[in-house]
């Protein structure tokens, strides 16, 4: 809401003087508040919004990348993005290692995007974005892996926030308020899917003379969404 009610810029497409005036008047507050006013024609005004994500992500997964050099050089990644985004043509925005980008923009943005160049004959100009989006969800793979090295487990299930125990131990049961997915990961040991990873659940293994003490997967702050018992 902020941002819509204070953005950067204001950027629109119309192909009438009228149509311009309306909208003028529609953002008058805005730009009475200084925000620059872009006019232009609906082409360019769709454009601009890809390209500003398609930017943008391309800036993560760059960073992601250099930090996967790092991590073979045995260099600080953190240091190095540091001191890259102090050279102002650059900037700290969007250049912190980390998980890469998600959320409901930029994935889709980069990918209609490519897929619209490529019908328009322009595809060539655009290739570099199947390696952002590749670098990004290989960064989210590489996250899961070193977090599971981290817990010392061989796994990135390690890393899903759910710990399953040996066989020997006693079996463990869930019970979920939502029906999908199910079963959890925790209950199979499988791997986590895109899904699964995005809803954290906590377990319980039943009292048993094997397992005096209910164990309990590591609960993150927000864990509302699974609740085994």
């Amino acid at each position: 809401m902020h941002d819509t009610l204070h953005p950067d810029r204001l950027v629109v497409g119309v192909f009438s003087a009228r149509a311009d005036r309306v909208l003028r008047a529609v953002y008058r507050p805005m730009l009475r508040a200084g925000v620059p006013y872009f006019r232009t024609d609906p082409a360019t005004a769709e454009l601009v919004k890809v390209a500003a994500n398609a930017f943008l992500a391309t800036k993560i997964s760059f960073i992601n990348a250099m930090s996967e050099v790092c991590e073979a050089a045995g260099a600080d990644a953190l240091t190095l993005a540091r001191a890259v985004g102090a050279d102002p043509r650059i900037g700290r925005l969007f250049l912190e290692p980390g998980l890469g980008f998600g959320g409901s923009c930029f994935p889709k943005d980069i990918r209609a995007f490519a897929a619209r160049a490529e019908e328009i004959g322009a595809g060539a100009a655009v290739t570099f974005l199947h390696d952002v989006d590749r670098i990004n969800t290989r960064q989210r793979r590489r996250t899961a892996e070193l977090a599971a090295r981290l817990l010392g487990g061989g796994s990135p299930a390690a890393a899903s926030g759910c710990w399953a125990p040996p066989s020997s131990r006693a079996a463990t049961t869930c019970a979920t308020r939502r029906p999908s997915p199910w079963p959890p990961p925790c209950a199979t040991g499988a791997p986590p899917s895109a899904s699964t990873t995005r809803r954290p659940w906590t377990t319980r293994a039943p009292r048993s003379p094997a397992s005096p003490t209910p164990w309990r997967c590591p609960r993150p702050a927000r864990a509302r969404t699974w609740s085994c018992t």
